[in-house]
């Protein structure tokens, strides 16, 4: 770990320096543009006493100097105290500009401060030892809003899902399709209407029960810094022979082995050693080591490679049939395998049914999309 700490600290002192060196070069442009400013506030100082002079004692005037409006005490204190104003000036702007860059801070840590608690403090129910066991999940007129302010992107949806199922939501953009995961893992109250997974109200569990029965597979994959054991099994629930079977399953372990360190080799930040497609099977295994019922894909194939997009969709026929599937796609050919597709339109729910008996249909909205689909390509 101190080679990694000494390269992650070394980056940080290169971010620092490179500030540092922008502060010093803008902090000497000020310089030079105050010290301008403040030589044409002398220049004009000077001028004017000197017109101020000349307009009070004409050169025809019999007593120059006797009724001039400018005494040259004054003058002169004006002179000598003009060159002061840049060290003033430059002063005054680097508390500004300080104020200014300090109430950045303060503004976020009010906005902070405002934010409602998520958890709330309402009493909650204990999720039973074995919830979820089928993952039958039901939406019942459900309706969310993201703000106050903001008008509705579910209203009133109805789903009904059974358990084991595996099911495709699919949806132009803006139709509600990740809002249904948002509603699912209680990322923003719902606004009306409820979710029940096995008979269980979600919103009346706690927020660390619900989402710990509950496995994602996101588009971006989420790794973290330390071991590959660790980003497989954090909890170190599993054994090494429990995580070597489930990278077979993901056909992932050829790959490790290659690593000398195995299931020790070392991960960066958010997996920047591995590719993407490595990184998505890391998240595939981490999940099936979990053995949730209830599975969320949220366009997970989107940005993996064919082969890889293959490798998951196997994955998900073969290993998965005891838990309920749900996967948000963008690519209509990654959800035909699914038992049902949901088409989501403006925040409800168009059609559901067979994804090839939907897309055989002419007139459907599931047809509409493969047709355009095919067409883009």
């Amino acid at each position: 770990e101190v080679p990694r700490f000494g390269a992650v600290n070394q980056d940080k002192f290169d971010y620092n320096l490179r500030a540092g060196w922008i502060s010093l070069v803008a902090n000497r442009w000020l310089s030079i543009r105050l010290e301008f400013i403040s030589n044409i506030m002398l220049f004009m100082t000077a001028l004017l006493a000197v017109l101020t002079y000349v307009a009070s004692n004409p050169p025809d005037s019999q007593s120059a100097g006797a009724h001039s409006s400018v005494k040259a005490g004054l003058a002169g204190l004006a002179l000598s105290y003009a060159p002061g104003l840049t060290d003033t000036l430059n002063f005054m702007l680097r508390q500004l500009t300080s104020v200014e860059a300090m109430m950045v801070s303060v503004e976020r840590l009010l906005q902070y401060a405002s934010l409602d608690f998520e958890e709330s403090t309402e009493p909650r129910d204990d999720a039973p030892p074995a919830w979820p066991h089928m993952g039958a999940i039901t939406f019942e007129a459900v309706s969310m809003r993201y703000r106050e302010d903001l008008p509705l992107v579910l209203d009133c949806m109805d789903l009904t899902i059974q358990g084991h199922e595996k099911i495709g939501i699919v949806g132009r953009t803006g139709a509600g399709k990740s809002s249904v995961l948002v509603c699912l893992f209680r990322l923003t109250e719902l606004s009306s209407g409820r979710i029940t997974i096995d008979g269980v109200d979600i919103s009346k569990l706690r927020l660390s029960d619900l989402r710990s029965r509950l496995s994602i597979i996101p588009q971006d994959p989420v790794l973290f810094t330390g071991s590959l054991r660790y980003n497989l099994d954090p909890f170190d629930h599993n054994s090494d022979a429990t995580l070597w079977a489930t990278l077979e399953q993901c056909k992932m372990a050829d790959a490790v082995r290659a690593y000398s360190e195995g299931l020790s080799h070392p991960i960066e930040e958010r997996g920047a050693n591995l590719s993407m497609g490595q990184r998505q099977l890391i998240c595939m295994a981490r999940a099936l080591l979990r053995n949730a019922s209830v599975l969320v894909l949220d366009e997970a194939t989107a940005s993996v490679d064919l082969e890889t997009d293959e490798i998951i969709q196997q994955t998900l026929r073969e290993k998965l049939t005891h838990a309920t599937v749900l996967t948000i796609a963008h690519r209509l050919d990654t959800i035909m395998h699914c038992d049902r597709v949901v088409v989501m339109h403006e925040g409800a729910v168009a059609e559901c049914g067979p994804p090839h008996e939907l897309k055989s249909t002419p007139g459907t909205r599931f047809a509409e999309l493969w047709e355009h689909t095919e067409a883009a390509h």
